[in-house]
């Protein structure tokens, strides 16, 4: 056994070791979501998760190649489809497994760093099927069974969280060129819109936001402080038409938090996640867009997942990616 081989069997080791004994399932959330939270994307029914965020060029100004190092990898988390779904690829790399149920299939193409599309572990279900000519560590190991429980306990906390008093006589949020601060609360909102605008939430409580007719943001940001984390802020979209974040060049999209979008698509076309998507219909991840599993815990996808490594590279990732899209809203506003 060489030393690389044996690295990498103690880093798995390792893994498994952090997962089962530090299950940081540390949620404030009034609402339990279970093994759905365990994910930086998760399909819950047999939609197609797309992704075509391109490896950036390389700069000759070193200051700014450094600060695009994030879009390297355009999910930083675990990935998974429940329901014979689709994973469609090109570009950037999965940091993170991927874990494909029955019937299930994954699609790359493009080129990747050291030829691997998935930088973790690909578990597969029965019929699951995967692209040829790359590098990939393939498991048969039946994640059916698992990923059926995180459907189930999806679907479960959208109905927890609808079914919560809100906290306040606030019914829509539609903001244009305007910014806002929220406290920790329930929100039941008919429609979640804002444009050139910035939403902060505010506290170390939960805030949870069921909306039920449209939810957009375009060149705005959904941002955190006086303590709020990604895994405290839940977006309950029950609604059917889109659920998008966009922008131009200069000012991409950004939200921290939860999206929770059972009966809609969720699209990306030039947007930041920091938390999670989970969405049972398709699930568009642009160029120049990336999605970041909840920086503040490790995932808790039970016995296997993610490394210790994936929590310190979201950190770095999210830094310098968030660096830049602020960096462009600033000269977007000058």
């Amino acid at each position: 056994m060489n030393r690389k081989t044996s690295t990498r069997i103690l880093a798995s080791c390792l893994t498994t070791f952090l997962l089962v004994a530090v299950r940081s399932n540390c949620s404030a959330l009034p609402v339990d979501l279970g093994s759905a939270g365990s994910w930086g994307v998760f399909e819950t029914g047999s939609g197609t998760v797309s992704v075509s965020g391109a490896v950036p060029t390389k700069s000759r100004n070193s200051r700014r190649a450094a600060s695009t190092t994030a879009t390297q990898s355009s999910v930083t988390g675990n990935v998974g489809t429940a329901a014979g779904g689709t994973i469609s690829a090109t570009g950037a790399q999965f940091s993170g497994d991927l874990y494909l149920g029955d019937n299930a299939s994954a699609q790359f193409s493009g080129t990747y760093s050291d030829n691997r599309p998935v930088t973790g572990t690909v578990h597969m279900g029965t019929g699951a099927t995967v692209s040829p000519n790359y590098l990939l560590a393939n498991v048969s190991d039946a994640p059916q069974g698992f990923l059926s429980q995180a459907r189930a306990d999806a679907i479960a906390a959208s109905a927890a969280a609808s079914a919560l008093t809100p906290t306040g006589n606030l019914t829509q949020i539609n903001l244009k060129r305007q910014n806002v601060t929220l406290d920790a609360g329930v929100y039941n909102l008919s429609s979640l819109n804002l444009n050139k605008s910035t939403l902060t939430l505010s506290g170390s409580g939960s805030f949870v936001f069921n909306i039920s007719s449209a939810f957009q943001l375009k060149s705005a940001q959904i941002l955190l402080a006086g303590g709020a984390t990604q895994g405290n802020v839940l977006f309950n979209y029950t609604g059917t038409s889109d659920v998008t974040l966009s922008g131009s060049r200069k000012s991409n999209s950004v939200l921290h938090g939860i999206i929770l979008a059972l009966n809609s698509k969720v699209n990306l076309a030039a947007g930041l996640v920091v938390g999670e998507v989970i969405s049972g219909k398709d699930i568009s991840i642009g160029t120049n867009s990336a999605v970041m599993q909840q920086a503040l815990s490790i995932a808790t996808v039970p016995d296997r997942g993610s490394t210790l490594a994936l929590a310190f590279v979201s950190f770095a990732a999210i830094a310098a990616l968030q660096a830049r899209l602020m960096r462009r809203t600033a000269a977007a506003r000058r």
